[in-house]
């Protein structure tokens, strides 16, 4: 993935998208040192649960990138306990305070706040 100067991308609303593609993305834009890509959106997409090991250790990969990830929007069918609470503890320990976790019946948002600890 060349994506040097996009920050923002959002592919909601592509319901053939899965957690596959998710997988993928966060992959591509992990292994490539330029890459900066800091907010992605992923609603309204074909993802369910389980999400798996490999999406959860994708994120954990970006957010141990040069430029992590901020901000992840993604709506998810049936989201288990223990997905939302892989993608929880993988941001938390990342953005530890800084952290900003909403997590819903089929949606979560994590972010950063933009105050400093």
């Amino acid at each position: 993935m060349q994506c040097k100067t996009l920050r923002h991308l959002s592919l909601s609303s592509n319901p053939r998208l899965n957690a596959g593609d998710l997988c993928k993305l966060l992959t591509s834009s992990s292994s490539d040192e330029t890459c900066q890509l800091e907010n992605l959106e992923f609603c309204g997409c074909g993802v369910a649960s389980p999400l798996g090991e490999d999406v959860v250790d994708a994120l954990v990969r970006k957010l141990g990138h040069a430029t992590p990830l901020v901000r992840l929007r993604l709506s998810c069918r049936k989201l288990s306990e223990a997905d939302a609470a892989s993608l929880r503890a993988a941001w938390l320990s990342r953005w530890q305070r800084q952290s900003s976790v909403v997590i819903g019946r089929e949606t979560v948002t994590l972010s950063v706040n933009d105050e400093t600890p």
